[in-house]
């Protein structure tokens, strides 16, 4: 059942014209009153604008987001004259390449020409400019300073931010690593008076070294008439290396007292963003007062006599009339020619609504053919009939009921339908039974609009007639997509017609009759319902569907014969192929082809020859074959091995149904995988820790054999590396890791032996004692200390604080032998020792010894006496260290 009710239409339509329109436009809409039941009602019509068509003075403007669009030019774009670094463009002509002035309102002013600056921006401010008193920019460079504090209003000065302009505002450097699509351009489109003119930065990379940062795009659109003024930004990045990354999206007038930047979320000066996955757009609607707005009316038949001048008309036409409204809108200037929109709209007079109702036939041969369904005529008079006129009527918006007679039908009396019009369920049955022995009667559908409360009453007639159809041949058709549902072209049937023809009439010249297509046999006994040609060529049907023949003599249009004919439907096959597969060298897969039952099956083998099977019934009783074959062993050079159904054909009831198809199976060698321990044979200290590391095919799976002789795996990944990690706690000692074998993961896996090994030498930490050789010694003497640890080793150890090292010799000893400067005590103190051999362990080593130094005896001779007589005596004195023996001569 068809529901496109027609309030629901004029709704939509409604909303179409008034958020659909470019924004460039103005419109008014003439509304449609409600029909006129009686000769001397009047109805008004009202003129209403739609929402947006009536421009507001530029004095102030309110922002609203709404959707990105990213505009074309209807031709040629303009381009600028910036090619370097901070300029301002020629003066641009909004009206672009057309020749009708474009006029824009700007905070009260108009404007038809602007400047165009690399960095963003729009500006009417243009010096000497007949329109722009006071203006600031010329042509040439501009400069760029852009501080954080620069937010719009500004106030007075040059700027940035610019004074009466509209700004995407960043630092820009055109020639800064441009490429093909970069541009700053502009253009024109749409027809006066609705156009919009768009300026144009497109991939436009930032200043300096911030280029890195991407390319900029976004688009100014101004709209003629209803001064709208929109910013889309596709892309805006921050580079906080210039500026601090500084960008401002808004409007400013001349001095700088007023502008409007977005606050949710705040497009004033900041680091804000715009990602291309994200691109915004905002609108700048005038919010002053409306301008004036004038009203003409007058009869469509009539357009030079004005009937009436306010924004309503009443009327009262006798006869159903053409009304239309013309509205005069004004703007900002006086200078700016006015702008017109038109529209009308028809007042009717006494005219019923909806459609026709169809007479029902019933043939005498019909099941209870005095019982007549009168309900069907409901959707037909409403047009909700499927498929049905475009504008066919709500049900919601009328009452209908049905009547034996036409007094009945004026008093309401007496209704046929003893249930209440419900208009959710239009196709509801109202049941009158034709009175014997009457084989035809009128009867009347009454349908009353409840808005207008205007009753149309319609009559339709019930007729039983004598019905004698021949069988014909049926139309059979494949169904393509097995929906059981297809359009035959009931033309194809003629042949069968012509044949019947001229074995009841001898003639079987189609000049001779006249054919038509029917629904019933009671239609083809009546042809004023007959399938349109469109429906003739196109009819939607399904196997059980019946349709009817007429075939009227032209000479004669009373001698006709009528024919039937069934439609059906046969199954087009169908089929699935499957058993791709990744496979071993040498190694054979299955491949299933799964389909309609009975179907030849056409495919192409891994050789490209074409081979055909037939799809055998599985017996599930689901009408499905299955054919399985299995592929020769397979070897990498001829991988892959692709098969690839072509099409499947299955002839039912004498007619043969080809599909193509679509879909494959590949098998593909997947070769012997290997691996290989990539980490060399390596010594370690007891206790670090080690990677061996195993790199091979992709994916697989390789075995290995650990120190103590048990069966591990490692996985690799995707590409082809794994690793097998070392425990912390191994003792010194010899440790060999051995690959046995790699295996895919496929099913079956394909596997290969391996050998690749490797050994990992633990090392012990070494060690080292030190030894007092001598407790005590002179000062000057050598002293002597042992120290004893692991052959080669290297220990270090500090005399007295001072550093130094000593290398074990092959025995492990070394003795080290030092004059100690000073007398005292002196001490050894050990602090690590290194091992000579890879990997060079070493730890810290502890042990100390203390070496006595002691001062040398010393003693002097004296004597008073030098000089005695002979066998005189003298004494000689001996001084010096206490207890020291002296020897003397």
């Amino acid at each position: 059942m068809k529901k496109n009710y027609l309030l629901l239409f004029l709704f939509a339509l409604l909303l179409t014209n008034s958020y659909g329109q470019d924004l460039g436009c103005v419109s008014v809409n003439a509304n449609t009153p409600l029909p006129i039941c009686n000769v001397g009602d009047s109805r008004t019509i009202t003129a209403s604008p739609p929402v947006n068509s009536i421009p507001r003075q530029t004095t102030s403007y309110v922002i609203s987001q709404t959707p990105f669009v990213w505009r074309s030019p209807d031709n040629v774009n303009d381009v600028t004259s910036i090619t370097t670094d901070d300029r301002w463009s020629q003066i641009v002509p909004l009206r672009g390449k057309q020749t009708v002035p474009l006029n824009f309102c700007f905070f009260g002013e108009k404007y038809s020409e602007c400047l165009i600056g690399d960095n963003g921006a729009v500006t009417f401010s243009i010096q000497g400019h007949p329109d722009s008193p006071g203006g600031l920019y010329t042509t040439g460079p501009s400069g760029f300073s852009f501080g954080p504090g620069d937010r719009i209003p500004t106030g007075p000065g040059y700027g940035p931010p610019y004074k009466n302009a509209i700004m995407m505002l960043q630092d820009l450097q055109i020639n800064n690593g441009a490429i093909a699509s970069t541009a700053i351009n502009f253009f024109t489109v749409g027809t006066y008076p609705c156009r919009a003119f768009v300026a144009n930065w497109q991939d436009v990379p930032l200043f300096g070294n911030c280029a890195a940062s991407g390319l900029q795009s976004y688009q100014i659109v101004l709209f003629e008439s209803t001064n709208i003024i929109e910013i889309h930004v596709r892309r805006r990045t921050s580079c906080p290396n210039w500026l601090g990354g500084r960008g401002l999206l808004g409007i400013q007038n001349a001095d700088g007292s007023i502008g409007y930047s977005p606050t949710s979320p705040d497009r004033n000066v900041g680091t804000w963003q715009v990602l291309e996955t994200q691109s915004e757009a905002w609108r700048f609607t005038p919010n002053g007062p409306m301008v004036p707005v004038t009203y003409e009316w007058y009869e469509a038949a009539n357009p030079g006599v004005v009937i009436g001048t306010g924004p309503s008309l009443t009327v009262s036409p006798a006869v159903t009339t053409d009304y239309c409204v013309r509205a005069t809108f004004g703007s900002c200037d006086a200078a700016i020619p006015p702008l017109l929109a038109t529209d009308c709209t028809t007042v009717k007079v006494g005219e019923p609504v909806g459609y026709p109702p169809k007479n029902i036939k019933h043939c005498t041969t019909d099941a209870n053919p005095r019982v007549f369904d009168i309900g069907i005529n409901t959707d037909v008079v409403l047009g909700t009939i499927d498929p049905g006129p475009p504008d066919n009527l709500n049900p919601y918006d009328f009452e209908i009921d049905y009547y034996e007679n036409l007094t009945d039908a004026n008093f309401d009396a007496n209704p046929i339908n003893t249930a209440f019009y419900d208009p959710s369920d239009t196709d509801a049955p109202v049941l009158y039974t034709l009175p014997a022995p009457d084989m035809t009667k009128t009867v009347y559908i009454k349908i009353r609009d409840i808005i207008s409360n205007c009753s149309y009453i319609l009559p339709f007639d019930l007729i039983i007639r004598d019905c004698d159809a021949q069988e014909i041949a049926p139309m059979i058709l494949c169904d393509v997509n097995n929906d059981f549902q297809e359009n035959f072209n009931l033309n194809n049937e003629l042949p069968a017609i012509n044949a019947a023809i001229a074995a009841e009439a001898g003639n079987p010249l189609p000049a001779d009759f006249s054919i038509t297509f029917h629904e019933s046999e009671a239609d083809a006994d009546d042809v004023t319902t007959a399938l349109t040609p469109a429906e003739v060529a196109s009819y939607p049907g399904t196997t059980g569907d019946r349709v009817y023949v007429r075939a009227e003599s032209i000479a004669d249009p009373t001698f006709y014969y009528v024919y039937y004919f069934d439609l059906r439907l046969v199954p087009t096959p169908i089929a699935t192929i499957s058993g791709s597969a990744q496979i071993c060298e040498n190694s054979t897969a299955t491949i299933t082809i799964t389909g309609t039952a009975g179907a030849t099956v056409q495919y192409t083998d891994h050789t490209g020859a074409t081979v055909s099977v037939v799809l055998v019934d599985d017996g599930t009783g689901t009408n499905t074959g299955v054919y399985t074959f299995t592929t020769p062993a397979v070897i990498p050079a001829n991988s892959p091995y692709t098969y690839t159904l072509v099409d499947a054909t299955l002839t039912t009831a004498g007619v043969t149904c080809t599909q193509p198809l679509t879909g494959s199976a590949t098998v593909t060698v997947g070769g012997l995988p290997t691996a290989n321990i990539t980490t060399p044979n390596t010594p370690i200290c007891e206790g670090s820790a080690l990677t061996i590391n195993v790199q091979g095919t992709p994916n697989t799976v390789v075995t290995y054999t650990d120190p103590a002789g048990a069966s591990q795996t490692v996985s690799l990944d995707g590409t082809g590396n794994g690793s097998i990690s070392l425990p912390t706690t191994l003792t010194p000692g010899t440790y060999t890791y051995t690959l046995v074998k790699v295996s895919t993961t496929s099913t079956p896996p394909c596997e290969d032996n391996l050998t690749s090994a490797v050994t990992i030498t633990v090392r012990p930490y070494p060690t080292a004692t030190i030894h007092q050789v001598d407790t005590q010694v002179c000062l000057g003497s050598p002293s002597r200390v042992r120290v004893t640890g692991e052959p080669g080793a290297t220990v270090t150890y500090t005399l007295d604080s001072t550093a130094d090292q000593v290398i074990l010799d092959a025995t492990g000893e070394a003795i080290i032998l030092e004059v100690l400067p000073t007398a005292g005590t002196h001490t050894y103190t050990l602090v690590g020792v290194n091992s000579a051999v890879a990997p060079f362990c070493g730890q810290a080593a502890t042990g100390s010894v203390s070496i006595e130094v002691t001062d040398a005896p010393t003693a002097t001779i004296s004597t008073p006496t030098p000089v005695i007589c002979e066998n005189g005596t003298g004494t000689v004195t001996v001084t010096g260290t206490l207890n020291a023996q002296v020897t003397y001569t």
